[in-house]
C-alpha cells in the first residue's frame, strides 16, 4: 500500500533488519540489481551522505542503504512506502538468519518475524478508506502485548509505538531509530543501472528534516 511520504522520518518507518554478516546482505542486494545492468556499491562515511544517497524517493527501487549495527543489517530502499521485507526474507532463506520487517506509519503498520527462511509471525493493521483492518498469522511471540489485539478500535491494536517496541525486543536496538545520531559500524549504498528503463521513473521530493 504505497503512498506519498511527506518527510524523511516517515519513510524511515519502513525498514527491515537481518542478523547477518554485512557482506552477505550487501552481496544479496547487489545480486538482485544485476539483472538491470551494472551495479555500483559505495562505502558511505557519514549519515548526511547516506541520506542524500537515498533521496529523492522513487516509484520503484533504484538504491539501497545498509546500516550495520550490533550484528544486524538495517536495510532501507528508496522506493516510496516500501520496506525491504522481500530482501531480508530472501537473505534468511539463503543463510538461515533471523530477520524482521516492519512498517510503523500513520495508516499502515505491520510486523514480520522471519526465522530460518520462514515467516513465523505476521501482524498487520491498516486503514483502507475509512475502515481499519487487523490480521495476524502464526504463533504469538513472548514479548507481544497480546491484550491490545482485542481492543474495539482496530487502529489501536497495533500502533506505531508498539511496532517500534517489537523491533527493539527482537534486535536490542532502540526504535524509532535516530539515524543521524546512531554510531553505525558501517554504511553501504547500492545503486542499480537506470539505462534502458521499461517504465517511467517517478520521483518524490520530501522534507529531509527528521
Amino acid at each position: 500500500m504505497n503512498r506519498r511520504v511527506r518527510t524523511l522520518s516517515e519513510h524511515l518507518c519502513y525498514i527491515a533488519l537481518a542478523k547477518s554478516e554485512v557482506s552477505a546482505c550487501v552481496q544479496l542486494l547487489e545480486g538482485s540489481f544485476q539483472r538491470f545492468g551494472p551495479v555500483e556499491k559505495t562505502v558511505i562515511s557519514d549519515h548526511g551522505t547516506a541520506l542524500k544517497f537515498l533521496l529523492p524517493l522513487k516509484s520503484f527501487t533504484t538504491r539501497y542503504l545498509v546500516f550495520e549495527l550490533n550484528g544486524w543489517c538495517l536495510c532501507v530502499t528508496d522506493m516510496i512506502g516500501e520496506s525491504c521485507f522481500v530482501d531480508v526474507y530472501a537473505l534468511s532463506r539463503k543463510t538461515r538468519c533471523l530477520a524482521v520487517a516492519a512498517e510503523f506509519g500513520v495508516t499502515q503498520r505491520s510486523f514480520r518475524f522471519i526465522q530460518d527462511g520462514e515467516v513465523k509471525r505476521s501482524i498487520d493493521c491498516y486503514r483502507d478508506g475509512s475502515d481499519w483492518f487487523f490480521d495476524e498469522m502464526g504463533a504469538r511471540l513472548e514479548f507481544e502485548s497480546a491484550e491490545r489485539y482485542s481492543r474495539p478500535d482496530r487502529s489501536e491494536r497495533l500502533t506505531p509505538d508498539l511496532v517500534a517496541h517489537y523491533l527493539s525486543q527482537c534486535s536490542e536496538i532502540p526504535f524509532p531509530l535516530d539515524v543521524r545520531k546512531t554510531a553505525f559500524s558501517s554504511i553501504y549504498g547500492i545503486q542499480r543501472s537506470l539505462d534502458r528503463l521499461r517504465v517511467p521513473l517517478e520521483q518524490f521530493f520530501v522534507d529531509e528534516s527528521i
